[in-house]
């Protein structure tokens, strides 16, 4: 079993967490300094505070939130 490697790079960051024991993934929180509105059909990058390292033959995937 490979692990994900993760650091912080800013003090305010949140390290993801499983919603349950047999979450599928991890959640990731934003970093954010306001409240952020993105407009419908839009796409925007948004900062984490986080670095991973994904193993050889593994994959990261973001998604929107299930709930």
């Amino acid at each position: 079993m490979s692990l994900v490697k993760i650091k912080k790079l800013h003090p305010e960051a949140i390290l993801p967490t499983y919603g349950s024991e047999t979450a599928a993934g991890a959640d990731l929180y934003a970093l954010l300094d306001d409240v952020l509105e993105i407009p419908p059909h839009t796409t925007v990058k948004i900062h984490t505070g986080l670095s991973m390292e994904i193993p050889v033959g593994y994959a990261g995937f973001i998604y929107a939130r299930s709930s």
